[in-house]
């Protein structure tokens, strides 16, 4: 993703080295890559569907000349990731029932594949998504990561597991499940009956969660939303993540003017105004039609999502190896470093790292 030493980009771009921001109100230090990568030209906010063209600015985040301003504003400094959403495959230990209708992701996506599709983008440690595997298997599942994720060589920094809140035995099987490494619980609810959220036996166990200090992934349908609000409001103690988000129907939605994109933006809009809920920047590719996988074809969500959420309640999400559905973990990581470039260089440095640390209580 970035320009190799001795090459034509190198040879005639300076770099940034060594340089240490940090992030007191955020209790960490974020490491920010030596090299930068030339910014194409200046990113002017766009209007999407409504939205104010600028989004208000903090004290922190100056405009950008037209004429490009001081040396290091012309310059994309190259912020090393967490990837918050890592999911890796092992056919031979676990089951993956629906992934069966799906070429792509027959097989295995093991952790040194992972390493292998991260190569050179700048990912400096991951979370480890559940993979919705036979719902008998969570448990193995979850003890199988937390072992990897307790040699630090492995990079993973953070394990959210499978459950199914509103379940027999909810609280038994988290006692089980308890690890340094487990930073929180997800049910995929896109697959699901509405149902399955409003049922007040699940509610209560997601509030259980808040009490045990663990978070809950959010993933819901566009149409699901505003069931995820009712979710959140009820459980005001348990903090969400509202993943890749909140699914939008990219293909189908005709943003940035059409009913579809303008419903999919109220409804992120509403849940955002929640304060115990968190966006994540990931899995857009996946949702759109293949000519929509640029810059113009994403930027009005991502815009709706600083918008809505701002860069203190961001995080982001490679997807990895479901993303390959859409443009791979390589292209969705410049393409996202593309998006918010404009962004001052503590905010990209909250949405690629410092936010993940704080929400997830990474070490």
């Amino acid at each position: 993703c970035w320009p190799k030493s001795g090459s034509a980009a190198s040879a005639t771009t300076p770099f940034i080295t060594k340089t240490d921001f940090s992030f007191p109100t955020l209790n960490t230090m974020v490491r920010i890559s030596r090299q930068t990568w030339p910014a194409w030209r200046p990113i002017r906010r766009r209007s999407s569907g409504g939205m104010s063209a600028n989004r208000a600015r903090s004290p922190s985040r100056p405009a950008l000349p037209e004429n490009g301003g001081p040396t290091w504003r012309k310059f994309f400094t190259a912020i090393d990731m967490i990837d918050t959403h890592q999911h890796l495959l092992y056919p031979d230990r676990l089951d993956y029932p629906w992934t069966r209708e799906l070429p792509a992701l027959q097989g295995a996506f093991r952790l040194d594949d992972y390493r292998t599709a991260a190569a050179g983008c700048g990912i400096e440690g991951a979370v480890f998504m559940e993979v919705d595997v036979d719902e008998g298997q969570s448990g193995d599942e979850a003890r199988f990561f937390c072992e990897l994720a307790g040699d630090p060589a492995n990079g993973i920094l953070g394990v959210i597991a499978a459950a199914r809140p509103g379940a027999a035995g909810f609280a038994e099987h988290l006692e089980a499940l308890e690890h340094p490494k487990l930073k929180g619980i997800r049910r995929v609810l896109h697959t699901q009956a509405d149902a399955v959220s409003q049922t007040d036996g699940f509610r209560a166990d997601v509030t259980r969660l808040g009490r045990r200090g663990l978070t809950f992934d959010l993933c819901v349908l566009q149409r699901q939303l505003g069931i995820a609000l009712d979710l959140v409001r009820a459980c005001s103690g348990t903090v969400f993540i509202l993943d890749h988000c909140g699914v939008p129907d990219i293909a189908h939605n005709a943003a940035p003017h059409g009913e579809g994109f303008l419903a999919w933006r109220r409804a992120v809009v509403a849940i955002a105004a929640e304060p115990n809920v968190h966006g994540k920047i990931s899995g857009l590719t996946t949702y759109a039609a293949e000519g929509q996988r640029t810059e113009d074809g994403l930027r009005c969500y991502v815009d709706t999502m600083l918008e809505s959420f701002g860069p203190e309640r961001l995080v982001w999400g490679g997807d990895w190896p479901v993303v390959n559905l859409g443009s791979g973990l390589a292209q969705w990581c410049a393409l996202t470093r593309k998006m918010l470039v404009g962004l001052s260089v503590d905010e990209q440095a909250n949405i690629f790292s410092a936010n993940a640390h704080v929400l997830y209580k990474l070490t």
